[in-house]
C-alpha cells in the first residue's frame, strides 16, 4: 500500500511539471519549485508513515496490537503457576505441540462453529496429564482469524469495568477473557450456546 501512495504522488510531480510546459523541475519558478517541494514532503511522509512498523502488522497480529495476547496460552494451553491446567481454545492442527490434547467433545459445534470439550494439558513437572473444561473457536479460522477476531472483541467489550472483557467476534459469536492490570490478555475464549 505504501508503494501505491508514492507511485502517486510522484505521478502528480510529474503531471504538475509536464502542465508548467517544462521539460523538468529545473526550469520551474521558484513559486513552482516550492509547491514540488512541498508534495515530495508530503509524499514521503505518507511513504513512511504507511510503510511503518505500527501501521502495517506483521504476520502475527498480537505483536502489532494496543494488546498483547498470550498466544501460547490461548492457543496451546499450559500448566499455571499453582500447578493447573489453562487455555487451550484451539483444536491441535499438524505439527501442533503435543503437550494438549482433546479428550472428549462435550458439546456443539454450534452454527458459528463453536464447540466445547473436555481437554488434558501436559504438566511436565509431574510427568502426568490434567483435565480441564474448555471451549473451541471454529476449526475452519486462521490463526489470523482467531487474533482478529479476538482483537475485535476487546475492541467492543461490554464489561467495561474490571479484568474480565466480553465482546463481539465479528463471527455470530462472543468471545470472553481476561487482561492484567497492564493491559496484556491473559486468555480468551469463545462462548458457547447451543442453537
Amino acid at each position: 500500500m505504501a508503494g501505491t501512495w508514492w507511485r502517486k504522488a510522484w505521478s502528480r510531480v510529474l503531471s504538475m511539471v509536464r502542465a508548467s510546459g517544462q521539460k523538468s523541475v529545473r526550469r520551474l519558478s521558484l513559486m513552482k519549485k516550492a509547491g514540488v517541494f512541498i508534495v515530495l514532503l508530503i509524499a514521503l511522509a505518507a511513504y513512511f508513515v504507511l510503510s511503518s512498523p505500527f501501521s502495517e502488522p506483521p504476520a502475527d497480529r498480537a505483536t502489532a496490537s494496543a494488546h498483547s495476547l498470550d498466544l501460547t496460552h490461548i492457543f496451546d494451553g499450559e500448566i499455571n503457576h499453582r500447578g493447573k491446567p489453562v487455555g487451550f481454545h484451539v483444536a491441535p492442527r499438524d505439527g501442533s505441540p503435543s503437550h494438549s490434547r482433546i479428550k472428549k467433545i462435550l458439546s456443539g459445534p454450534n452454527r458459528a462453529g463453536v464447540y466445547t470439550a473436555t481437554v488434558e494439558i501436559y504438566d511436565p513437572a509431574e510427568k502426568r496429564w490434567k483435565e480441564k473444561f474448555s471451549s473451541f473457536f471454529p476449526d475452519n479460522f486462521s490463526r489470523e482469524e482467531i487474533i482478529d477476531s479476538i482483537l475485535l472483541a476487546v475492541s467492543t467489550n461490554e464489561l467495561p469495568d474490571g479484568a474480565r472483557w466480553r465482546g463481539r467476534s465479528g463471527h455470530d459469536f462472543l468471545i470472553e477473557g481476561y487482561r492484567s492490570p497492564n493491559g496484556h490478555i491473559t486468555t480468551a475464549y469463545p462462548l458457547y450456546v447451543a442453537d
